[in-house]
């Protein structure tokens, strides 16, 4: 049978299986470092951020 890319497939049970590799874990610490900084600006969106972003509108985004 066909098995995605990092899964395996037992022969007995029929489940698939997650095998870890080192690109495994690359690809996650990748992914982790990309999108720590969105979850931070999304989750801005739930709390009082007025301060920080009138300092960066002052001082960081152009005119």
């Amino acid at each position: 049978m066909f098995s995605s890319l990092g899964e395996s497939q037992d022969s007995q049970s029929g489940l698939l299986r997650l095998s870890i590799n080192g690109w495994t874990v690359f690809v996650v610490a990748i992914a982790a470092l990309i999108a720590t900084p969105i979850i931070f600006v999304v989750s801005s969106i739930f709390f009082d951020a007025g301060e920080i972003w009138s300092h960066l509108a002052a001082t960081v985004l152009p005119d």
